[in-house]
Formats: structure tokens, C-alpha cells, sequence
């Protein structure tokens, strides 16, 4: 009996051995090519309001008339986030330089903006001129890709003061704005 389990054990052995040598799977392979991966940008455009040119450098659209006590003024500008990625940009501004009667005039002339870019009355604080220099501001919510050009109002005020501050100028003053990647 033990030969012959050993016989049917053998010929059963044979058996797999030859079928698992004659079994193969079909299998085919494909190479996947020409992909790009690259990486995006954050890019804030600023325009003076109503242009389509985008202001590179300087501004010098923005001219104020003579401004007095308790006098307001504002001006518009127009912003758009152009970035490649789809991203939305916090935006801060920081007053950077200012020529003429800066120690004279820094706590006297007040700033806030609307970033609706209508109404008589900003949507910020007034913040004097060396708020916005020391400190900086963050200006309105994030600016998203979708929302095309955005306009904000600037509003510049002047608060009381007596005739020691009369024929004071700031002239070729600058900002800094910049637009970061929101979270």
C-alpha cells in the first residue's frame, strides 16, 4: 500500500511540476511620458482705478489737492490676484518713504481704506502715517483668483492742528504692498 500511495503521490508531484512550468499569465506594459509638473505663483496686480495698464514702480496718478484740518480726501486703486496657482492673496501694506516734512506731518494726516471700493466711509481704522510706516496694515479679506479686479478706496484725512503745520509737504512717498499666499 505504501508503494503504491507513493506511485500516486509521485505521478501527482509530475503532474503539478510539468502544469506550473506550462502556465503563464499574459501581462503587457505601457510607459507614461511627457508629464509636467511645475510650480505656481503668487502675483498681485495693482492698477490705477478705472486703467487697464498695470502701475510698475511708481504711482504718479495719485496727487492730492492741498488738504486742511479736518479735510478728506480719497482715491481708488484696483487690484487683481493673476497668479498661476489658484490661490488667494491676504494683502498688507506698509508706508516705506516719504520725502518733505515727515517729523512735522507723520502724526497729523490719518489713513484708512474701504475694501469695497464704494461708500464715504472706510471699512478699516484711521491709522496715522507712522502707523502705516512703523507697523503696516492688513488690508481687507483675501483676495481671491476668482474675483477678477477688485477696487479699494483709500481715504487720507487730516486732523487738527494750528498754523505751525500750514505749507508742510510729504511728497514721493511709497508703499509697499504684498500679496501672500492665504491658508
Amino acid at each position: 500500500m505504501k508503494k503504491i500511495s507513493l506511485s500516486i503521490f509521485a505521478i501527482v508531484l509530475t503532474i503539478g511540476l510539468v502544469a506550473s512550468t506550462a502556465y503563464a499569465l499574459f501581462s503587457d506594459t505601457v510607459q507614461v511620458s511627457g508629464i509636467t509638473i511645475s510650480s505656481g505663483n503668487a502675483d498681485l496686480m495693482i492698477y490705477a482705478y478705472g486703467t487697464t495698464d498695470p502701475i510698475e514702480g511708481s504711482l504718479s496718478l495719485v496727487t492730492l489737492p492741498p488738504l486742511y484740518p479736518g479735510y478728506t480726501e480719497n482715491f481708488k486703486l484696483d487690484f487683481k490676484n493673476n497668479s498661476t496657482s489658484s490661490i488667494n492673496l491676504n494683502l498688507t501694506a506698509k508706508l516705506t518713504h516719504a520725502e518733505g516734512d515727515w517729523n512735522s506731518l507723520k502724526d497729523k494726516i490719518m489713513l484708512a481704506y474701504s475694501d469695497t471700493g464704494t461708500g464715504d466711509e472706510p471699512t478699516s481704522a484711521w491709522r496715522t502715517l507712522d502707523f502705516w510706516y512703523t507697523n503696516g496694515i492688513t488690508i481687507g479679506t483675501p483676495l481671491t483668483k476668482l474675483e477678477g479686479i477688485k477696487t479699494y478706496k483709500f481715504f487720507v484725512k487730516v486732523l487738527d492742528f494750528n498754523n505751525t503745520f500750514a505749507n508742510k509737504i510729504l511728497s514721493n512717498m511709497s508703499f509697499e504692498i504684498t500679496g501672500t499666499q492665504a491658508n
